[in-house]
């Protein structure tokens, strides 16, 4: 999980996030979950509510990271693709 924090540091105190692709863990993967619904836009709202979908996590291997997201909770969420699914993390505060 230190690479995810790390990315979530460095877009806070710069402001700038490049999209690219990671490589997920076995163990990283549970730090993930798909949303309820694919987010149309990634505003701040997409955290409101029952947002996460808690048993989906995604399979390991490779992510495409798409962008670092502060909810109206105040939490900075990073935003990533696998296949057909949209997934965040963190999901648990």
């Amino acid at each position: 999980m230190f690479v995810v924090k790390q990315f979530i540091k460095d877009f806070e105190t710069t402001g700038k996030f490049t999209a690219q692709e990671i490589s997920l863990t076995e163990e990283m993967t549970k730090q993930w979950v798909r949303f309820q619904r694919d987010p149309q836009r990634f505003l701040p709202k997409i955290f409101d509510g029952n947002w996460a979908r808690p048993d989906h996590h995604p399979d390991s291997g490779n992510i495409k990271l798409l962008r670092i997201v502060q909810g109206n909770d105040g939490i900075s969420r990073l935003i990533g693709r696998q296949a057909d699914f949209i997934f965040a993390t963190p999901w648990i505060a």
